[in-house]
């Protein structure tokens, strides 16, 4: 497999007519272009694209065919450019990676699939059309409390909904450590999220393994608001 240099460049900065001359030079040259060329950190120009958001880079490599393994190829964290896409919090770029066939399923280090990073993200959009997709909304990863349903951006409301709507078994799943969304929601202090996930379902008298429930980690976090929202409710 050929390294990565020029090209990598090019994509990183998201100089769309410097990489289509590349592209243009090197299969005059070599007859293809290898789109799974790497660079030192296994990355490939679909992964420098995906990552900056750079979608008519994506496009214009996209557009030379790579096959499957090439469009999920991962870097030596065990991102593909679906991952990188999604941190990105660029639905540009993961509508056009689905499109060329990307895994949604594929799981980087610690479980985190692309749908775990997106719904970390501001952009409901992304959310929306890896779950079109098939991804597991249910999934758990081994970090704490990181499963699908914790987001605290803008449009954390909206992701709630979308994951609710598509697994709703989902709203008082625990992790591994018995946290539910509702848990993660009240120990970070989002009174917001607490009202919305009570409103929609979730359970604020279920305990984690070491008993506690979301209102003892309101307070011991001294989330004041939060707790009071919750002390409301169970009143």
């Amino acid at each position: 497999m050929a390294s990565l240099k020029a090209g990598g460049k090019l994509a990183s900065k998201g100089n769309v007519d410097g990489v289509a001359r590349w592209i243009e030079q090197r299969v005059k040259q070599h007859g293809s272009l290898d789109v799974g060329a790497v660079n030192g950190s296994g990355d490939t120009m679909l992964h420098l694209a995906a990552r900056h958001g750079h979608a008519r880079v994506l496009e214009l490599l996209l557009a030379q065919g790579p096959s499957k393994d090439e469009v999920n190829a991962r870097n030596t964290v065990g991102h593909t450019p679906l991952h990188e896409a999604a941190l990105c919090s660029d639905s540009t770029c993961v509508q056009l990676l689905l499109a060329a066939g990307a895994d949604v399923h594929i799981a980087k280090h610690a479980d985190w699939t692309a749908l775990h990073l997106a719904a970390t993200k501001p952009n409901a959009n992304a959310v929306q059309q890896l779950l079109a997709a098939g991804a597991d909304a249910t999934r758990l990863n081994k970090d704490v409390g990181s499963e699908n349903f914790k987001t605290t951006e803008a449009d954390a409301l909206h992701i709630l909904d979308l994951l609710t709507a598509k697994c709703p078994q989902g709203l008082n799943q625990p992790d591994h450590h018995g946290l539910t969304p509702l848990h993660l929601a009240a120990m970070h202090g989002h009174a917001e999220h607490v009202s919305h996930l009570i409103a929609v379902g979730a359970d604020a008298t279920k305990a984690d393994i070491k008993g506690r429930t979301p209102l003892d980690l309101a307070r011991a976090r001294r989330k004041d608001n939060t707790a009071a929202v919750l002390e409301a409710c169970s009143s």
